[in-house]
């Protein structure tokens, strides 16, 4: 059965639209590659019929390169079809042109898929996420290496806008791997990270009970931090601290 399949550098003027329908018939399909392609009106109809068919099964879906996001996801058919993903978990799409104000508009749209757990945004012209006002309930790892974000001096409005957009995905644990060494980075930012790579969403959930939910944590901080004791001490106080005084 069909898992992969890379349709990469396709032309607008060959674009194979009926290729893409035909894959609303391989449920199997998991990861499917569409870099450097050109994008027209017919094909980017054809993409919202696959990602928006009730037996899509992609996990996986790559649309790096062509200024795609800014031309064509926010506010069109594309947009309102990715509303009703419930499939895809990782979500790639580097330099696609992206600037903060795009950004916004998509994050809406993929508000919706509920499995979305991964987004690669390398390379775009990412600012600011002080605009990003929907959540992306699972997200665990936004990669924004190379946008103009991580070049700008932290200063207390571009913390405080980072600040609360990890305190609105309790999941998300890593913001790339240039994230650390770059001029925006704090030990407040990295403290927020870690705390929720501790389990930070546990709390939000009323399925758990205090005296369940607490291993868990333990477990997630001492795998999470193993060698690195003074950071999982850190989360583990918060987070104690912060459960005590909700009680």
């Amino acid at each position: 059965s069909l898992k992969t399949l890379e349709l990469d550098g396709f032309p607008e003027e060959v674009w194979p639209e009926n290729i893409l329908r035909g894959l609303v018939d391989h449920p199997s399909l998991k990861t499917l590659s569409l870099k450097k392609c050109s994008w027209g009106e017919s094909s980017i109809a054809a993409l919202g019929e696959l990602i928006s068919s009730s037996s899509c099964g992609l996990v996986t879906l790559d649309l790096s390169y062509p200024d795609l996001a800014t031309q064509h996801l926010p506010g069109n058919s594309l947009a309102e079809a990715m509303k009703t993903n419930q499939s895809i978990e990782t979500l790639k799409l580097r330099y696609c042109g992206l600037d903060h104000a795009t950004l916004s508009k998509l994050w809406t749209q993929l508000s919706f898929w509920q499995r979305l757990m991964d987004i690669d945004l390398t390379g775009n012209r990412v600012e600011s996420l002080s605009l990003v006002r929907s959540k992306v309930a699972r997200l665990q790892r936004l990669d924004i290496s190379h946008n103009p974000i991580l070049s700008l001096e932290a200063d207390e409005k571009q913390n405080t806008g980072l600040a609360k957009f990890l305190q609105a995905h309790p999941e998300l644990q890593c913001l790339g791997q240039r994230f650390s060494k770059s001029k925006c980075y704090s030990l407040k930012l990295q403290h927020l990270l870690d705390i929720n790579a501790s389990g930070r969403i546990l709390f939000c959930d009323d399925v758990w009970s205090e005296h369940s939910l607490w291993p868990r944590v333990l477990e997630r901080a001492n795998q999470k931090f193993e060698e690195n004791p003074y950071r999982q001490a850190n989360a583990m106080y918060y987070l104690i601290h912060g459960l005590s005084a909700s009680l």
